[in-house]
């Protein structure tokens, strides 16, 4: 019980500052969803379906790069810092390279969005807004490849402290370009991107900070004779492919949710769009317990000390019951506050009241799942982590919502996710017994690159 008690604390420790990065994150998707819904319905329902959109095309690849966290803490656990620097070069490369791909992949949305045969007032809207934001792709990849160096390596709270001070930064661009304020042009909807492009940038520039501190120094990020190193490049996207895999596996589904349900019409997608975001908000404190339990379980395979892992993996399944109850005790008590906060539409409102009781099943399967797979992403086992995922959201997920859909509208789409969500976690908790059990094939997986 000491044991189990001190890994808690360990990974919280790690963990907790990254809190505030996740809560810039969802709050600035939460304040875009709140302004636009104070706008209007359909203005909301706009934001919704593009941010679905935007976050689909670029959480693949952002998550793909957040392979330099767990490679970098197993690289600092075996005091080998030199070449962490190694694997930040490569991450620019790749993190360039991504941009790219990202920014044709959003303007591809944009221009598919007039083929979709829903309300006609929602396309152009939508089409503005990823017009805005496709540009500011680049700087989020190299500002959140920082931001995984630093977390690699241990030091969470500067770039969580930088995260959190863009937050007013977007608040008040959002007032100002949404409703017209200090003679801007009153841009609706598409006043959300603006604003988020601004927040984001701002956090760029205050990134580049952190390259001059003295952790950053020692592990010499910025060595120009050598840019290119093969074996580092490759362990970055072979570890990364399954993570952004894990992205692409939810965010496709929801993108394609969004527009299954925007048939249901313009309440049912807005509903549906901020009950997806409040889902998102309650993530906040199992996200920054999963990124501390990564960087423990990979300091810990690092030490070569895999006997050690049992305890962090309960110690997070624990966490995550923990903060599982205390969003069900607010989700309970203040649910018609927190959806009042979004629209004051009553129609949007009656729906989204039913499915913040959906929510809670929905975390219920997720949460316990999403604390094993940070255990796993820590070793490096990510391929089986997306295997788990596909299977429990394509697999089983989407068949049984597309069913209920039809009979059951929204909250049956809703009840197939939450069955979904639950054979995931019984798939990944499965893994986490057989990795748990063979320490040859974690330090396999962690010495697979030899430089």
């Amino acid at each position: 019980m000491t044991s189990l008690y001190k890994e808690l604390l360990i990974i919280s420790k790690l963990g907790l500052p990254v809190i505030l990065i996740y809560l810039t994150d969802v709050g600035m998707a939460m304040i875009a969803t709140i302004t636009s819904g104070q706008y209007s319905a359909v203005d909301q329902a706009a934001v919704g379906l593009s941010n679905t959109l935007y976050l689909t095309a670029l959480t693949f690849f952002l998550m793909a790069l957040s392979a330099v966290v767990p490679i970098t803490s197993q690289l600092d656990g075996a005091c080998r810092k030199k070449e962490i620097g190694i694997v930040g070069r490569q991450g620019v490369l790749i993190a360039l390279c991504f941009s790219a791909i990202v920014m044709v992949l959003v303007l591809a949305c944009r221009s598919l969005i007039t083929y979709l045969e829903f309300d006609p007032t929602i396309a152009p809207i939508a089409q503005d807004y990823l017009w805005v934001i496709a540009w500011v792709v680049p700087l989020d990849l190299l500002a959140a490849l920082i931001v995984f160096l630093s977390t690699g390596l241990g030091k969470t709270i500067w770039p969580s402290v930088i995260a959190f001070s863009s937050l007013p930064v977007n608040a008040l661009f959002t007032w100002i370009f949404v409703f017209g304020k200090f003679g801007m042009p009153e841009m609706g909807g598409a006043g959300c991107a603006v604003a988020i492009v601004a927040a984001i940038s701002f956090r760029f520039l205050c990134n580049l900070s952190l390259l001059y501190l003295d952790y950053f120094k020692e592990i010499q990020l910025f060595v120009y004779n050598k840019w290119i190193n093969r074996e580092y490049f490759q362990e970055i996207i072979k570890v990364g492919l399954p993570i952004g895999g894990q992205g692409i596996v939810m965010f496709g589904f929801l993108s394609l949710a969004s527009i299954l349900i925007a048939y249901e019409g313009v309440a049912a997608l807005a509903a549906h769009n901020v009950g997806v975001n409040i889902i998102m908000a309650s993530f906040l404190f199992i996200h920054g317990l999963s990124v501390g339990t990564v960087i423990r379980t990979g300091n810990l395979v690092g030490e070569n000390q895999h006997a050690r892992l049992s305890d962090v993996g309960v110690a997070a399944i624990v966490g995550s019951l923990v903060v599982l109850l205390l969003v069900a005790l607010v989700f309970t008590v203040a649910r018609q506050e927190i959806t009042a906060l979004y629209s004051n539409d009553t129609h949007v409102l009656l729906i989204l009241n039913n499915l913040l009781l959906l929510a809670l099943l929905i975390k219920l399967g997720e949460d316990p799942g999403v604390a094993i797979a940070a255990l796993l992403e820590g070793c490096k086992d990510t391929k089986m982590i997306f295997y788990c995922r596909l299977a429990g959201v394509w697999g089983v997920a989407f068949p049984i919502a597309y069913a209920l859909l039809s009979t059951q509208g929204i909250y049956g789409f809703w009840i197939g996710i939450a069955v979904g969500q639950f054979v995931a976690t019984v798939l990944l908790y499965l893994r986490m017994r057989w990795v748990l059990r063979n320490p040859e094939y974690v330090y396999r997986l962690r010495d697979e690159v030899v430089t």
